[in-house]
């Protein structure tokens, strides 16, 4: 289970009490593992803004079921970084999108706004930086990129978060996959494995079991202007 599942479909599961453990998804009601979502935005932002992109845009998935926007963890995270930055969020270059509605037009408008503003005298190029912080918009996103004739990374620099592995090149531009912060999927799906079997047979549960959080990491290649490396996360950098 994840963020498809509307929050009133996730009261309902809990109120049957039967052993259920959601995937990449946090509730307070529920076990749950989950990537560090504001950890990884966090991440994602900072590192655009270390390559001199100062004016940043965030699009990000809508959940179902009306979850409000400030309480959005990759939110927290997106802001926890421009502040850092002595940056001041805007709510005007954020946009939530859902793979069902139209997320090539809301990140067409999105880039409208991001790079409408007039760069920053001594910049010496462009200060805009794009992180798509759900890998179901990410071929979406890149499409938009590609049709409203942004150069990536030359006008807008470009990272995209919980990367589908088998989408890597479609997330970026042709010939360039994208940055990315990405979750341990694998540890994640062991450790909600060995959680479910313990419910299932009864066993003692602790708290931290029953809500695991892992950090996601930074994947640098050619979208942010940068060659590629890695570098991991620091579980703390952005909480």
């Amino acid at each position: 289970m994840d963020t498809c599942l509307a929050e009133d479909h996730l009261a309902e599961i809990a109120d049957l009490g039967q052993p259920c453990v959601l995937l990449n998804r946090e509730h307070p009601h529920l076990p749950w593992v989950a990537a560090d979502r504001r950890q990884g935005t966090g991440l994602a932002a900072a590192h655009l803004l270390a390559q001199g992109r100062s004016r940043l845009g965030l699009l990000t998935a809508a959940y179902p079921g009306g979850v409000p926007a400030d309480e959005r963890p990759e939110l927290a995270g997106f802001r926890d970084a421009l502040r850092a930055a002595g940056r001041r969020p805007e709510s005007g270059l954020v946009r939530f999108a859902s793979v069902s509605g139209d997320p090539e037009l809301a990140t067409a408008d999105l880039l409208r706004t991001l790079l409408s503003a007039p760069r920053q005298e001594g910049s010496g190029g462009s200060d805009a930086g794009l992180v798509v912080f759900s890998y179901t918009l990410g071929p979406a996103a890149a499409r938009a990129i590609a049709r409203c004739g942004v150069r990536v990374p030359d006008d807008l620099a470009l990272v995209v978060g919980d990367e589908d592995p088998e989408a890597r090149e479609a997330q970026g531009v042709p010939g360039m996959p994208a940055t990315a912060v990405t979750a341990p999927k694998f540890e994640m799906a062991q450790a909600a494995a060995r959680l479910l079997l313990k419910l299932v047979r009864a066993e003692t549960v602790t708290g931290d079991e029953r809500s695991q959080r892992f950090p996601m990491e930074l994947n640098v290649r050619w979208t942010c202007g940068a060659r590629s490396r890695t570098a991991a996360a620091s579980v703390e950098a952005y909480s």
